[in-house]
């Protein structure tokens, strides 16, 4: 994986290399009332692009909610 761009504190774009295909995912963070909000936003391109897609692509894209619940509950337990 590469980032591939990094904008404090507003968002980041990483790189993930597959076979035969790769995967941006970009996320922005803003400010809104009550928090943050988080878009993230997955592309992916290449010869294989149609299996990742169905592989990894759709599966992180649903599981995008949870997993970032459970990023900011793990931050704030930091000190």
């Amino acid at each position: 994986m590469t980032i591939e761009r990094a904008e404090e504190p507003s968002c980041f774009v990483d790189i993930s290399h597959l076979p035969l295909a790769k995967m941006r995912t970009s996320h922005r963070f803003s400010a809104e009332p009550g928090g943050t909000r988080v878009d993230i936003g997955i592309e992916i391109w290449g010869p294989l692009a149609f299996l990742w897609d169905r592989i990894v692509a759709r599966k992180l894209a649903a599981g995008t909610a949870e997993q970032t619940r459970a990023f900011f509950a793990h931050a704030e337990t930091l000190p």
